[in-house]
């Protein structure tokens, strides 16, 4: 609603995601400047003390203040903030509600935990990421071929940090019951962040070291390109015990991969159980 309006908009950006993210904010930049609704963008407050019409920020740590270029009445502050847990901390509701004009997030599961913590329901928007095809095209190289995985093997896959809310555990013991070393099966984990944890870590290596466990491969954040990894599985399996979207799932959905994960929360706005 706030790109609905008659005039053009003038639309200042404050945001430090990571900038490897297929599924993205940046992905809203070309529609947002194709659409006609927006005349002009800025990283930051534009300088000069300029205002802006509606300033959208996405930070983290979380910063609640308002700027110095979206005065009150005059400009529509957006906080664009994710969050994987049932609720809002606490200490966020007073601030957003006396600072923030709107709040965006990512999925209705988001959404409902925002209003669920206090926050005013009409000022809560659910503005889903979109993926970045493009980015998904792998390279000439066939990464089985180059990892020793046989055109028979069924290969599934985990890609996503090594902690606890992502539920590597209980993948690893789902895993290890379903499947044994006879099986034509491989699990490759991509393990692109810790969050400390080296217990998980050392879980993870030790399964993947175990001859008397079916076949796992662990793949360092650093190798190998996203494409050439979504085109070498077959499923990607996401069993994260919470989650605010979820975009490797995206990601392996717009790679053409079957996606496994938990029947509830914020995956449940783009998966079906349906075959």
């Amino acid at each position: 609603d706030l790109f609905s309006q008659r005039r053009a908009l003038s639309v200042a950006w404050d945001v430090n995601e990571v900038a490897s993210s297929y599924a993205s904010i940046t992905n809203m930049f070309p529609f947002l400047d194709s659409s006609g609704h927006v005349k002009s963008f800025y990283q930051g407050c534009p300088p000069r003390g300029s205002t802006v019409d509606v300033f959208v920020r996405m930070r983290w740590p979380v910063n609640f203040d308002r700027p110095t270029c979206c005065p009150h009445r005059f400009c529509k502050f957006v906080l664009y903030q994710p969050w994987e847990m049932g609720y809002i901390p606490e200490s966020w509701v007073p601030k957003i509600n006396s600072n923030v004009d709107f709040v965006w997030t990512l999925t209705s599961f988001n959404a409902r935990m925002f209003v669920r913590s206090g926050i005013d329901p009409a000022i809560v928007r659910t503005v889903p990421f979109g993926v970045n095809c493009t980015t998904l095209q792998h390279s000439a190289i066939d990464l089985r071929t180059e990892l020793g995985i046989a055109s028979s093997t069924r290969v599934f896959a985990y890609i996503g940090g090594a902690l606890s809310r992502k539920g590597i555990d209980i993948l690893l013991v789902a895993y290890t019951k379903a499947f044994t070393r006879k099986d034509d099966v491989l699990l490759v984990l991509k393990i692109t962040y810790q969050h400390g944890g080296l217990d998980i870590i050392d879980g993870i290596n030790a399964a993947a070291n175990d001859a008397s466990l079916p076949k796992i491969m662990v793949i360092k954040e650093t190798d190998h390109g996203m494409g050439d990894i979504y085109k070498a599985i077959d499923v990607l399996i996401h069993p994260a015990r919470a989650e605010g979207l979820g975009m490797t799932p995206m990601e392996a959905l717009a790679a053409g991969k079957v996606v496994i994960a938990p029947d509830q929360g914020a995956t449940n706005d783009y998966l079906s159980s349906a075959f």
